[in-house]
Formats: C-alpha cells, structure tokens, sequence
C-alpha cells in the first residue's frame, strides 16, 4: 500500500504540471563518435566561395540568427538570388544542437591537429577533404562522395609497414597513420574530458514509444496549446502528450492537437521533466487498485488457474498450443537430436499448424534445485545454467534483427528449459566450412562476402543501434548460423551483456568465450568492450576467407602457433595470397580476398583503441566490389 501511494503522489498530474522541478537537469553529453579517419565528420557554419564554385547557390539555406544572417543586406541579397532563408527558432539560437556539437568538436580536432605538428597541417588538407566525403553519413545513409557521383568511393584500407617494398611510400604512409594516431589520442582524450564535465551535473532520461508525457512551454509566446487570460500561474507544463517517435537518442515527436502551430519535435530536456508509464494517468490509479485487489480476492477464493509458463516472443507462433507437446514426458522422443553443446542438446521439429515450419529446439538440464542435493561443482553449473537462460531472453527474445537468431518462445519445466528458435537448414558457418574442407561442399568468395557482411551488420546493430549496447562475447563461426538464402544469423547469446550508455567497459570475475576468438586484453585485465567483439569478428572474418579456424592442427605446425600471428606475417610476405583458401584462387577476386583479409589484420591489432568499431568495419567491407 505504501508503494501504491507513493507512485499515486509521484504521478498526480496537478503536482506534476505546478510544481518546481528540483530534479538533475536531464540530457547527458552525446558527443559524436571518434572518427577512424581525419575529417570524417565536419560541420559548416559559414559559406565559401569553395561552395559556390563548385555547387552554385543552394536553393535553402538553413542557419542561426546570428547578426550577419539576420541583416538587411544578407536577407535582400538572397531573396534576390531565389534562396530561401530558414532561419533557427527564437528558443534555441543555434540552428541545431547537432551542429553546435560538430563544431565544438571540429575546434578540438583543429587544435590537436596543430598542436603537435602545426608546420605539417597545411598537407594533410587536400585528403582531409577527401576522407570527409568518402565517410558514411547516418543522416543520409550512404557518403556524400556516393550521393553525389552515384558510386561508392574507393576503399581506404589502413597501411601496414612493409606492404610496399618503395621506401619513400612506406615512409610516406607511415607518416600518415602516425598522424591519424596523434589526432585520435588527443581527440579521445579531450572528449572523455568534456563528457565526464558536462554529465557531472546531468541526469539521464529515456522516454517509449506510446509514453504520455507532459510539455514545457513559454506561457506568453506559446499560446495555440492553451490560451489563458492570465498566465501569472499558470502550469510549467502542458498535456499530457503520447510520443508517436523517435530520432536519435535525445528527440521526441508528439502527438500535439491538429490546430497548434508549433513543432512537433522536441528535446529530452524540454519533455523529460516527468516519468509516467503509457497510458497511466494520476487520476485513475485508484480504479486499478481496487481492481487489482477485487481480482486477488478471485484468486484466493476460487484459486489460481493452471499456467502453461510458455512465454512466446514471436508472432510464428500464433497460440500457446502449439507447443503443448513439450509438456509431455516423451515430448521429443521422436524428434532427431541436431546438435550438443554445454548446456544441452538441440532438436529439430515442425510447428503444429504452420505448413510445415521447422523450428529448433534447445533443452537445457536442470538440476534438481534441493540445495542439500548439490555438490558446490553442480551449483555453480546451476547457477552459470540459468544466467545463460535469462541472458538469451533478455537479448534475442526482445529484439529483432535480419542477422540476428529470433528466439519464438521459452518454456520452463520443472527439470529443464525448452528456447524455441527458428530452424537454419544450412547450420552453422562452422559446419559449412569444414564440409568445404572435405570437398562435400562448395563455398565461393560471393557467396562468403556475403556470410561476413550479414555478421558485420549484426554486430552493428548490437553495438551501435540497441539501447543498451550488447556485447556478445563469443562471436565463432560456431556461433553463426546460416538461413536458406546463406543470410548469417548470429546466435547463442548465453554469455551476452548488456552494457549502459555511461559505461566504457564492464568487469568479470572470470573469462567467458572459447580460445582463439578471445581478445588478448580481456586475458589480461577481465574486462571487455565492443572492441572484445571487434577481435572475434576479426578471427571469424580471417576464418571464414582463410578456411581455416584457429583450433585446426595447420596453426599448431608453424612457428606461430597462433591464426591472427600466421597471417599478420603472411600478409606482410611477399606473397600474401598465400593466406587465401586455396578452394578460392583462380576465382578472379583474389584482390578483394586480400582487402577482406586487410581488415581482418586492422581488427585484431593488439591495441584495442587502434582497431575499428563495427561501423567502420562494415563500411570498409562495403566498398570491397565483387
């Protein structure tokens, strides 16, 4: 009862819309990412005669209200020339906060940028230019370079010492990266300070899609919301308003009445002073109270109904029903076992009432659950069983991604877990490659590009795209499952985490993941990051073109005894092409070949801040025709 009243008061929609907010100001830093290469990512906030030689004038021209833009003469000029002028609302002067953000973070990178070497700028400007152009936009999805002439640009791959035997190119290039290396020291650096100064006085806030909140609006200037006579007292904030979408991490659109004629769009910080779950309002909290009691008292009296405990996560699965049959003790004795892993077995069945959809199924052993019956051994089993379960739900059973393993339903049972997934005919990337090895089947490089994009694009969306990030941890070509279209699928997310957005890394108290794949840092300091993963992606992308994996006995007869050693050195030889799967020379895209495999070396440097995000990953990949 205690808590009920509590959230009664912390809802009560009178308190929320007159009282004063004494919370901490809301929006943490969203600083733009590190670029990999020198100007990627710039902002403009005056013209050049550079862009008007090349491009003419713009047909809008968007900026601030800055003096000069607000004169007469800059506004008659362009109204001469037919250019629209869109000038920034009177609330917020700058013309974005997105902008102001760039340009602040341009500063930074102009002042280390000549800090060090301010004699040596003026070379680099030319291909600063260039890697601008040729970067991914978000906002547009593709680079300007591709928007403008209608092809990708050429790939950049980083140089490595010794790939040209011409000493003044391998002088030359090496300079370069050592360069790249001071700018994105001292960017790294001086964002990390920025980011911890401003979110020390800054509280975080996340609204949903379908949250009702409330609006903070200037009383005399806003007035096609609500038109008071007086607004001496009147509320601090207006609605309350459903949030309809999303953009970015800090914007929200609402759902305003048809007839005001002000944006629909709004910052965190002007929507983010209230916390009300959709569809829950103050006022009626009283009726679900009662409600709620009255059911309870159902239950007592008539007692609860049976549950099945199956919790479906996909609309395949269209009513508890059709996984009645695993409640049965003999349930999958007549399915075939598929596969056998640490937890369990996997068998393959077809969906009652689907038309013949197949569907895998992973039963996980329990233990008995006495604790007089467990030795310590099976309760730690226990207990790394069961972290394992809810880490498969709490990931692939909330989110959907085309490279990423749905997971249907989940049924617990009182001697085991039943996870339903979909069924990949094709199995893992593991499996396909040792039968090309064997000569049982055929692997081409289209149809492995192919294999190595879908996963690029999975880990993408992990670590780039989810709220929170997710880190997988034990990314293998085992662990990567392949549909009837050859599309990668990455699964088994049991030792999966999800880090924080304030979060740089997380902590363990042991190692998780399979020799091989894991990244020398994590051995040392047991913490891991999305660079853990880079490292995996990069075994798996060198395993995958190389067709070898790093447990297979060819590693263990060469000096290096190690995957990532073997092809740093051959890659640096005078025959690089040696790394190659020999099934795939002759084919004509053993260059390409080579370019994948360049990325693969950038991917498990030993420096985990010199290897790249999963963005740039893919976006390097991208650019490898085929």
């Amino acid at each position: 009862m205690e808590k009920q009243i509590r959230n009664y008061i912390r809802e009560c929609d009178i308190c929320q819309r007159y009282k004063y907010d004494n919370s901490v100001s809301p929006g943490l830093l969203q600083p733009l990412p590190i670029p990999e290469e020198a100007w990627s990512q710039i902002s403009l906030d005056f013209i050049e005669d550079n862009v008007f030689k090349l491009h003419g004038l713009p047909n809008i021209l968007i900026s601030d209200r800055d003096k000069v833009f607000m004169s007469k003469f800059w506004s008659d000029f362009f109204k001469l020339q037919g250019v629209e002028l869109h000038m920034s609302t009177a609330y917020h002067p700058q013309s974005d906060g997105q902008t102001e953000v760039v340009n602040r973070c341009l500063d930074t990178y102009l002042r280390c940028m000549c800090g060090d070497q301010p004699y040596d700028c003026s070379k680099w400007l030319s291909l600063a230019e260039f890697w601008y152009n040729t970067s991914f936009h978000s906002a547009i999805e593709t680079t300007p370079f591709e928007a403008l002439y209608g092809y990708p640009p050429p790939i950049h791959i980083p140089y490595f010492r010794g790939d040209s035997t011409v000493h003044d190119v391998n002088e030359s290039l090496m300079a370069r990266e050592a360069m790249l290396e001071v700018l994105k020291h001292h960017l790294g650096r001086a964002q990390k300070r920025m980011k911890q100064q401003h979110d020390k006085h800054r509280s975080d806030r996340t609204f949903a899609l379908g949250d009702w909140v409330y609006l903070k609006l200037q009383p005399y200037r806003q007035n096609t919301l609500r038109d008071r006579q007086f607004h001496k007292l009147s509320p601090r904030y207006f609605g309350p308003f459903k949030i309809i979408d999303k953009y970015g991490k800090v914007a929200y659109k609402l759902s305003l009445p048809t007839d005001s004629k002000i944006h629909l769009v709004y910052h965190r910080v002007i929507i983010g002073n209230l916390l009300v779950a959709a569809g829950v309002i103050g006022g009626i909290l009283s009726a679900l109270v009662f409600s709620l009691l009255f059911k309870l008292l159902l239950v007592l009296i008539h007692g609860r109904n049976r549950d099945t405990g199956i919790k479906i996560f996909s609309p395949l699965i269209k009513k508890p029903e059709d996984l009645s049959f695993l409640e049965k003790e003999d349930g999958l004795s007549s399915l075939n076992v598929i596969g056998k892993g640490g937890c369990g077995e996997v068998y393959k069945a077809v969906l009652p009432g689907s038309d013949g959809k197949e569907i895998a199924i992973k039963k996980i052993i329990q233990s008995p659950t006495d604790q007089e019956e467990l030795t310590e051994e099976d309760s730690k089993l226990l207990n790394k069983k069961m972290r394992q379960i809810r880490s498969e739900i709490k990931t692939v059973g909330e989110i959907r991604h085309r490279n990423l393993l749905p997971l249907l339903a989940h049924l617990p049972r009182p001697d085991c877990h039943y996870l339903v997934y979909e069924y990949m005919k094709n199995g893992s990337v593991h499996d396909y490659l040792v039968g090309v090895a064997r000569g049982e089947k055929e692997l081409d490089w289209p149809a492995r590009y192919k294999i190595i994009m879908g996963i690029a694009a999975g880990l993408e969306y992990l670590h780039m795209n989810h709220t929170p990030r997710i880190i997988h941890r034990d990314l293998k070509p085992a662990n990567v499952l392949l549909d009837d279209e050859m599309e990668a699928r990455i699964a088994d997310f049991g030792l999966a985490k999800s880090v924080p957005d304030a979060n740089t890394h997380m902590s363990t108290s042991n190692i998780a993941g399979t020799a091989g794949y894991i990244a020398p840092e994590y051995h040392q300091t047991f913490k891991f990051t999305e660079k853990c993963d880079m490292y995996s992606f990069g075994v798996v992308l060198a395993a995958v073109v190389m067709g070898k994996m790093p447990s297979d006995e060819f590693f263990q007869n060469t000096e290096e005894v190690s995957l990532v050693k073997w092809m740093r050195n051959v890659m640096t030889s005078d025959d690089p092409k040696r790394a190659i799967d020999p099934k795939l020379m002759g084919s004509g895209y053993e260059e390409q070949m080579l370019l994948a495999l360049k990325v693969a070396c950038f991917c498990t440097l030993d420096n985990p801040k010199e290897r790249p995000d999963s963005k740039n990953a893919r976006t390097m990949l991208s650019q490898i025709k085929h």
